[in-house]
């Protein structure tokens, strides 16, 4: 919990929703590590995801508040 926290505040260029949002993904992210038994690999794939949903949206014109 503590690393996520520190995870957002290091966003904090980002404004408070990045401060947020990177804080509430770091600790997802860290969730779906220890369920998935400490393989890297799914959370590896699942922020290459994350990241190419949100890039193809602001191509597309379609990202809230964007």
């Amino acid at each position: 919990m503590a690393t996520s926290i520190l995870f957002g505040v290091g966003h904090a260029f980002q404004g408070w929703s990045g401060v947020i949002s990177a804080g509430l993904g770091g600790f997802l992210f860290g969730l779906l590590y220890l369920a998935t038994g400490r393989n890297l690999w799914v959370c590896m794939i699942a922020h290459g995801t994350t990241d190419t949903v949100g890039f193809l949206l602001l191509y597309l014109g379609k990202y809230p508040g964007a």
